[in-house]
């Protein structure tokens, strides 16, 4: 059998486990380093002929959110990966805000601890310049993700895209309790 070499993604032990940690901002950096994670772990299982019913990946969350387009790329290849029969297990911590919660609901299986707190909104933009036209088009592709996103959110929380819409329209915090009721998670720890 080939031996695989371990990448040094700087992970202190989360690797050794399948778990894989966002705390940070998301941006093109972390999504990077997350994908290369994730398909590490995805390898790792294909060629040590690991079950599917054993192929169980968990990412820990703490993050205030960050770059939609970064993140989108993390959730697609969390989806590829529970395409190949593996499960994510994605687990909230402390605060997960905005892009941080899509992340959160791609998992087939997500749990919080008890004093976690979630905000979903619609997306920001910090600047935006230009002209008049190019204004314009940045607005109609914000409207393009913030369906997106809401879209997303529906889905994994088998709630009514009006309702999920409506619902980020401002700043909406969730508590766990709340997260568990609206279908952001599904268990919380220690509960």
């Amino acid at each position: 059998m080939q031996t695989i070499q371990k990448p040094n993604f700087n992970d202190f032990y989360g690797l050794e486990y399948n778990t894989i940690n966002i705390f940070s901002p998301i941006n093109t950096m972390v999504s990077g380093l997350v994908i290369g994670q994730l398909q590490y772990l995805q390898h790792k299982f294909e060629q040590e002929g690991v079950e599917e019913k054993d192929r169980i990946i968990t990412i820990q969350i703490q993050s205030p959110g960050g770059e939609i387009n970064a993140g989108l790329a993390i959730y697609d290849t969390i989806k590829h990966l529970e395409a190949k029969k593996t499960t994510i297990v994605t687990v909230a911590l402390g605060m997960v805000a905005s892009m941080a919660v899509i992340l959160l609901v791609s998992g087939s299986l997500r749990k919080t601890t008890q004093h976690t707190t979630f905000l979903i909104h619609q997306p920001l933009i910090e600047s935006i310049g230009g002209t008049t036209s190019d204004v314009l088009i940045t607005a109609e592709q914000l409207k393009n993700l913030r369906k997106v996103l809401s879209t997303i959110i529906a889905k994994e929380t088998k709630k009514e895209i009006n309702k999920v819409i409506k619902d980020t329209e401002r700043d909406y915090y969730l508590d766990a309790n709340q997260a568990k009721e609206y279908g952001l998670i599904h268990e919380i720890i220690d509960e």
